[in-house]
């Protein structure tokens, strides 16, 4: 029953998205996986323009108005460089910022600056880019239900983001395949052809150990969770997922470590303290038992 329970549960996240590996697949590192990946560019305008807000931070709590103007200019040529779309995605993460303290500073705005979240994180949803999910993974922590539920979705958006319009059919294809346990060889199949087609799109990977999962190859699931993992370090069901699987095989601390790693990054998966205070006192009763050897 418990088994039957986890399955659901991983198809469940696995039809929104999920992580895999035992013979040997088609993997990438996280350093080639950074080169590719949209909004990974170290030498680009974007990462000049976060530099530069840094500088201008410093220089600000330093009190050093020279180096500070010079930082604003700075930001401010910066800026008018970014192409349309790094532009709005600029604008909708100051539009964040600036709601988030309106929150927390007053108390009679938060009601309009929490609709001000939520409208600028379906947005950024919309927008899908990689630059925006530092903000969009902080906002899962908001002290509003409705604006953390919204950051999730908004993430879960970008996951689900496909390079090509051939990956986001094949990617609705396996979804569908993975319903029905007669087509889980299919949807495997389809999943590794998705990441020999597109080795640096973490979700063809999380998929396929889904799939991994639900057909009990957990350390090949566990491998494939790891290089989701390494790519796309905000994906909280991926972490559960690898959680499930260190469990099946009897790995109470990875579980536990998967666990914790998964809330860490999503407090809305409270369903998971349970299982991470039984493997905490489970740990610690193994750990008695070994003393006492």
């Amino acid at each position: 029953m418990v088994l039957v329970l986890q399955q659901r549960a991983a198809v469940a996240a696995g039809l929104r998205q999920q992580p895999a590996q035992r013979r040997p697949r088609f993997v990438v590192t996280a350093a080639a996986a950074s080169r590719s990946l949209p909004g990974h560019s170290s030498m680009g305008t974007w990462a000049r323009l976060q530099l530069a807000r840094r500088k201008l931070d410093l220089a600000v709590r330093e009190e050093n108005y020279a180096a500070a103007a010079q930082a604003q200019r700075e930001v401010a040529l910066l800026t008018e460089r970014l192409p349309p779309s790094k532009a709005l995605l600029n604008t909708l993460l100051q539009r964040l910022d600036a709601a988030t303290h309106a929150a927390c500073a007053l108390p009679e705005e938060e009601e309009a600056a929490n609709a001000e979240k939520l409208a600028v994180l379906e947005r950024l949803g919309e927008l899908a880019d990689w630059d925006g999910a530092a903000a969009m993974a902080a906002a899962l922590h908001d002290g509003d239900a409705a604006v953390a539920a919204a950051a999730e979705d908004a993430l879960w958006a970008l996951f689900m983001e496909c390079p090509t319009p051939e990956l986001q059919t094949q990617m609705r294809q396996g979804v569908s395949l993975m319903r029905r346990p007669e087509q889980w060889d299919q949807a495997l199949a389809l999943f590794d052809s998705m990441v020999r087609a597109a080795p640096t799109f973490a979700e063809a990977y999380n998929k396929r150990g889904t799939v991994l999962y639900l057909m009990q190859r957990y350390h090949e699931a566990i491998a494939d969770a790891r290089v989701t993992l390494e790519m796309n370090p905000y994906h909280f069901a991926c972490a559960s997922g690898m959680g499930l699987c260190c469990a099946a095989v009897g790995d109470n601390a990875g579980a536990l470590a998967a666990y914790q790693q998964a809330v860490a990054i999503n407090p809305r998966m409270s369903a998971l303290r349970q299982h991470i205070m039984q493997l905490r006192e489970l740990l610690t009763e193994e750990q008695r038992q070994l003393d006492h050897e």
